[in-house]
């Protein structure tokens, strides 16, 4: 049973991500590895979640793990390291990461730039994913349980009905869809202080950095029209996230003149 509930979640997450537009950037025995030290971390010998998914480590698409660093500039560009352009261009890579939206799609590749949440106890953490992860076990035993159950059917029974189950069926996809996109949504919003989205300016940085613009660490660190996840009232993100100001040299070079 916890398999067939492990398979079901997972695949409804990743049809929600494919749904979104989300990718994975990072190799699976990376990803596992990340997550597993995150798992390992924030497990404790008390802890009433959800265990079904510590063995699943690589639930979401993966991204990298990097440090912020400030750059001067406007929107949402942020700069990534070379390496990065190189994963992306790469032969093995996914060829739909473009970064520069000159492929198929005509869009530039969009990141999603988030504050991992250091309490973030793994998966599911919000009540929206774990009464979605309930419904999935409970339509599983049901399932079994008619199979088990079941001795005996008609073929005409089966004619009579096919229409009807069909949909039945169609109604049923649609709201599971707008389920498990609720409860996806909520809880990436318990594994990020904050999140928000950006494309890319140029791959400037050294390895392990990014480069976030005035526009994205605000939205990152005060709540605005660009800002994702839970409020602040909620969170109180501005006193969990570290904060370094820094000054345009241009800025400095000009008032010294």
């Amino acid at each position: 049973n916890n398999a067939k509930i492990v398979d079901r979640v997972v695949q409804s997450v990743r049809r929600v991500e494919r749904r979104l537009g989300v990718t994975n950037v990072v190799s699976s025995a990376a990803a596992a590895s990340n997550e597993s030290v995150q798992a390992n971390t924030t497990s404790s010998s008390d802890d009433k979640r959800i265990l079904l998914f510590d063995n699943h480590p690589t639930i979401y698409a993966q991204g990298w793990k990097l440090q912020a660093t400030s750059i001067h500039g406007e929107g949402d560009k942020i700069a990534l390291p070379p390496t990065i352009l190189e994963a992306l261009t790469s032969n093995n890579s996914n060829s739909e990461l473009d970064p520069w939206g000159s492929g198929r799609s005509g869009r530039p590749l969009a990141f999603r730039i988030g504050v991992l949440d250091p309490e973030y106890e793994g998966f599911p953490a919000s009540e929206t994913m774990k009464k979605f992860v309930e419904s999935v076990r409970e339509d599983v035993v049901s399932s079994q349980t008619i199979a088990a159950n079941s001795t005996q059917s008609t073929t005409k029974s089966n004619d009579d009905n096919d229409d009807i189950m069909s949909e039945d069926s169609d109604n049923d996809d649609d709201a599971e869809e707008t389920q498990i996109i609720e409860a996806y949504l909520d809880e990436l919003s318990h594994r990020y202080i904050s999140y928000t989205h950006g494309t890319v300016v140029e791959f400037t940085q050294e390895d392990g950095c990014v480069g976030l613009p005035e526009p994205i660490a605000r939205a990152l660190l005060q709540r605005n029209s660009y800002s994702m996840g839970r409020s602040d009232n909620e969170r109180h993100n501005n006193s969990r996230i570290s904060v370094k100001r820094t000054v345009d040299p241009a800025s400095t070079s000009l008032s010294t003149d």
